[in-house]
């Protein structure tokens, strides 16, 4: 790719929801902007602009714990009932649960 041109532009989408053994949801969230950019492709003023341009996606996937029938967000990897492998390994980026509120 010639010109460098990046689409950032993250649009999250809910694609796949898994049940853990205490009940706990596992969700998992992939990029929008994949679907409508793909690796390399022109830019959407195509033809009167025929730049190409690389997508850059995200996704996540994000615990939300069962505590007692109280659904809660992990925090650092961390639930009430227990940690992860992920603990203290750094904070995950917050792109997602930015956008979902």
């Amino acid at each position: 790719m010639a010109s460098g041109d990046f689409a950032i532009y993250p649009q999250p989408i809910l694609s796949d929801i898994e049940f853990d053994m205490d009940g706990s949801l596992i969700l998992g969230f992939m990029d929008r902007l994949g679907h409508q950019v793909g690796g390399v492709n022109y830019t959407p003023n195509y033809p009167d602009d025929d730049t190409m341009i690389q997508g850059q996606t995200g996704g996540d996937i994000i615990r939300v714990c069962n505590n007692g029938g109280k659904y809660e967000l992990e925090n650092n990897a961390t639930c009430t009932s227990g940690s992860t492998a992920g603990k203290d390994k750094g904070q995950r980026s917050r792109q997602w649960r930015i956008l979902l509120g």
